[in-house]
């Protein structure tokens, strides 16, 4: 059964504002090497997803790959001045 719980008790790292300075970053066009536990908290394949959202969000693409256990990401085309995200934005409308 569903149970309310307070904030303080689900880390929800993915959406916070440690996160958007870190998105402003990988969404360079580089390759980034990103290491699971270090750079994200949650499951590689929720970060992927992740990943694909904040692709769409800024209308670019994204390439992920999981290899020897580290996690790779590049966006293309890169994205020039990009502004930073709250937690609740919807991203840009078409």
């Amino acid at each position: 059964m569903a149970k309310q719980v307070s904030d303080e008790a689900v880390d929800f790292k993915i959406a916070s504002g440690r996160y958007a300075s870190q998105w402003l970053q990988w969404l360079d066009g580089n390759i980034w090497e990103l290491v699971p536990g270090q750079d994200f908290t949650c499951s590689v394949r929720a970060f992927k997803a992740h990943c694909y959202y904040i692709a769409r969000t800024y209308s670019t693409h994204i390439r992920t790959k999981v290899q020897d256990g580290l996690f790779y990401l590049q966006v293309n085309p890169p994205v020039v001045d990009p502004q930073p995200m709250q937690p609740s934005d919807p991203g840009p409308t078409p």
